[in-house]
């Protein structure tokens, strides 16, 4: 492989990373970042799952056609 050939096939590589990084949705700080006490720890994982339960219940609330943005959105709501 030449060297032009490898430094651009490198420089697209790179590209494409920087891309898909950019594209991304942000990542919220490990749980553990803000050293939370039992009761802080608790408020934080009790309002996942209301959030969680909010994305079930507007998934299976739904009485039309199946659609992304009606079953993958929500579904995709509840895993995260």
């Amino acid at each position: 492989m030449r060297i032009p050939t490898l430094a651009s096939l490198c420089a697209l590589t790179l590209s494409a990373a920087v891309a898909a990084a950019e594209s991304s949705p942000a990542l919220p700080p490990p749980l553990w970042a803000s050293k939370p006490d039992v009761a802080a720890f608790n408020k934080i994982e009790d309002g996942h799952l209301d959030a969680a339960k909010k994305a079930i219940d507007a998934l299976a609330a739904v009485k039309d056609k199946r659609t992304i943005e009606n079953t993958l959105v929500p579904y995709d709501d509840a895993t995260r």
